[in-house]
């Protein structure tokens, strides 16, 4: 899945490049035509996965498993939850852009079944949540933008 949360500068992922745009401002833009689905789990929900599958290596040996959330948002979906949470309405429009990425994957998200079944585990985390928890982050941590605006200039974005 896709793992959000705060302390997360990496321009190139789409949390950490919407909340730059709309903390600055700007609409949030979508590269491609915002009906491309993800599963977005929020990190302590990942970690407490990863721990439970090294508490439990008798079960977790030599097995793999998918610490998702199991249900898929669509990035137009997500850029309107980020919106909300941070202006308290739907004031911006996110930009759609309509461009084609090579390799780009259409529908990505996870079926947890296996560490619901053999860990317990189970994610307890809603989207909200994790974008709001990821969101205050960043508002709270401002050093982030100077990383954030460094990969911008080498990325020309």
């Amino acid at each position: 899945s896709n793992t959000i949360g705060g302390r997360d500068a990496n321009y190139l992922r789409i949390v950490p490049d919407f909340t730059y745009s709309i903390l600055n401002g700007k609409a949030p833009v979508i590269r491609g035509n915002g009906s491309n689905v993800r599963d977005y789990t929020f990190v302590q929900d990942t970690v407490s996965g990863l721990m439970l599958a090294a508490e439990k290596h008798d079960v977790s040996n030599r097995e793999v498993f998918n610490f998702g959330t199991g249900k898929n948002t669509s990035v137009l979906n997500l850029a309107k939850a980020m919106i909300r949470i941070m202006k308290g309405d739907d004031s911006i429009e996110p930009v759609i852009l309509n461009q084609t990425s090579k390799g780009e994957i259409e529908r990505q998200y996870l079926s947890n079944a296996k560490a619901r079944r053999l860990l317990g585990w189970e994610p307890k985390y809603s989207l909200e949540h994790a974008l709001a928890e990821s969101i205050s982050w960043y508002v709270s941590n401002p050093s982030w933008v100077d990383v954030v605006e460094r990969v911008r200039n080498r990325y020309s974005i």
